[in-house]
């Protein structure tokens, strides 16, 4: 189902925006127990470190779709702990359904996407949270982006609100990029059989390539709260 442009609503944005991106940006939140986050929490960080290591130093790979299933876990964990940032000025959009599921099951949520974009300048780093509906309230996502050296990777992730959408397939159509979106970046979620990295094309900190165009690519409609 085609679904209206969103509204969107920009909740949290750490180090970075239009004109600089800062290179040592630091977070905390009390979001996890110590025994998730010295868990299986940090197994997840482990596992991912030499491959996202390779990523954001910009080594060439094949991702196989175990290698791309991984990414995505961290990139959903990740997002799901950030978001924690604006708990006080919205409601949290990952539940802890969703959260046991990834937990218990290394489950993602359904409906979930996740790209890799190349950024050009090393020792980069920043995270973005953005939360937008449907028009018509329908339909909610929470986009959340992580930039880290050469590496950008973005998750997606959708929520039915109404039952008029039934089980049809959603379709969310992102702002046009400065090329066509899968010459710009890779989908990694769902997996794919390979998926070659680098992409050709490269981001950079401003201009028509901004990778802020990447960031920001389903911020479009009426802004609902600033």
């Amino acid at each position: 189902m085609q679904r209206p442009g969103f509204q969107q609503d920009i909740q949290y944005e750490i180090k970075g925006d239009k004109t600089r991106l800062l290179p040592s940006p630091h977070l905390k939140v009390r979001a996890v127990c110590k025994t998730c986050n010295e868990g299986w929490m940090s197994g997840l960080e482990s596992e991912n470190i030499p491959l996202i290591g390779s990523l954001m130093q910009d080594l060439a790979l094949a991702l196989n779709g175990f290698q791309q299933y991984k990414i995505a876990m961290w990139a959903v964990k990740t997002a799901m702990v950030s978001e924690f940032v604006s708990r006080r000025h919205r409601p949290l959009f990952f539940d802890k359904a969703d959260c046991e599921q990834l937990r218990v099951a290394s489950d993602l949520p359904p409906l979930t996407t996740v790209s890799l974009a190349r950024f050009s300048f090393p020792n980069r780093l920043g995270i973005w949270g953005t939360d937008a509906w449907a028009a018509d309230k329908g339909l909610q996502a929470h986009i959340n982006t992580i930039l880290v050296g050469h590496l950008v990777i973005q998750t997606v992730v959708l929520r039915v609100l109404s039952e008029k959408y039934g089980s049809a397939p959603i379709t969310v159509s992102p702002q046009s990029g400065p090329r066509p979106w899968n010459q710009t970046c890779v989908d990694i979620w769902p997996t794919t059989r390979s998926a070659a990295w680098p992409p050709a094309f490269s981001f950079s900190s401003s201009g028509d390539s901004s990778v802020f165009k990447f960031i920001r690519r389903y911020s479009y409609g009426e802004s609902v709260l600033k």
